[in-house]
């Protein structure tokens, strides 16, 4: 009887066991693979959405960037003479030193630099007035709406009484290049 015993004993593990090792390769290893599937999907969405916000921040600040660049465009544009208008920037130069009190002693034009959208003209200036008179006149200068540097600036006390200067410099004036006929200005007219 010892031996029916022992032989049922083993039965039950067995068989127990048996069913175990069919849930496990029938219904567990089944559901985990597809489980780490859903995982791996559930992975790839959640990183494109973060791609999608990031790109989302990336693309409003581009706009907000190519906003400021464009209004700075326009404000350029609407600012900038054509160079069919430049000699009413010399004029308004010239009655700018006169408020100053400076007296022009020269006003030379160059050879302009033709560029891309742009055109450089380079312009000889000379005047004399009190030191004074000539810093209020240079600061009237950068005050005008219209893109210019000055590229070289020489000031010079000539006389020994210390009141008149010479001041020559050379003005960089920027304005629209009218050889690029496709640009449109922004009130919609071609330059």
């Amino acid at each position: 009887m010892k031996t029916n015993i022992l032989q049922g004993n083993w039965l039950l593990p067995l068989a127990a066991l048996g069913m175990g090792a069919a849930y496990f390769a029938l219904v567990f290893l089944p559901n985990r693979r597809a489980i780490g599937e859903l995982a791996e999907q559930v992975a790839c969405k959640q990183e494109a959405v973060l791609r999608a916000a990031e790109e989302s921040h990336a693309l409003s600040t581009t706009q907000k960037e190519i906003q400021r660049a464009s209004a700075y465009v326009g404000a350029w544009q609407s600012a900038s003479p054509h160079v069919a208008n430049l000699a009413s920037v010399f004029g308004r130069i010239g009655a700018l030193a006169r408020s100053s009190h400076v007296s022009t002693t020269r006003l030379a034009p160059q050879e302009p630099l033709v560029m891309a959208r742009v055109r450089r003209m380079p312009v000889l200036m000379g005047c004399t007035g009190s030191f004074s008179q000539i810093t209020s006149f240079l600061q009237k200068l950068e005050k005008m709406p219209q893109v210019m540097w000055i590229d070289d600036l020489r000031l010079e006390n000539p006389g020994k009484d210390g009141k008149a200067m010479k001041c020559e410099m050379t003005l960089e004036i920027f304005a629209d290049n009218p050889e690029n006929s496709d640009e449109i200005r922004s009130s919609g007219k071609p330059i």
